[in-house]
């Protein structure tokens, strides 16, 4: 009986990735208008992309939206720990055509017309009506 060897084989899974792999994790999409700001935590932060956002450090990472476009950045936090997310950047929404009303909200239902009321009758009426 001739022997196994497994080891070649294993080495040529592992060589051309088709080994069980670690999942990597889903990097988080943040949606941001240009011109609009969001807090995102971390003192520190490392982006691809600056012409896409800024960024402003505090107490507090802060990015805004510069142009539409997408960077993704790295945000640290005490303790060592660090966030990736990445931030994509979207037009404003167009402003409303001169033609066009603004668009307002849903309209309320149509409320019933005021009533008159009639006045309340005198004493000396209901006095001599009942007797």
């Amino acid at each position: 009986m001739r022997p196994v060897h497994l080891a070649a084989p294993a080495l040529a899974l592992t060589l051309l990735g088709a080994a069980p792999a670690a999942r990597a994790e889903e990097v988080p999409v943040l949606t941001l208008e240009v011109g609009k700001s969001k807090p995102l935590g971390g003192s520190g932060a490392m982006c691809d992309d600056l012409a896409v956002i800024s960024v402003t450090l505090g107490p507090q990472a802060v990015v805004t939206g510069l142009k539409p476009g997408s960077t993704t950045c790295s945000f640290a936090f005490q303790g060592g720990a660090r966030r990736v997310v990445t931030v994509k950047v979207i037009p404003p929404p167009p402003p409303p055509k001169p033609d066009e009303p603004a668009r307002s909200p849903a309209p309320k239902a149509a409320e019933p017309p005021p009533t008159r009321e009639a006045p309340p009758a005198s004493r000396e009426g209901r006095e001599g009506s009942g007797g």
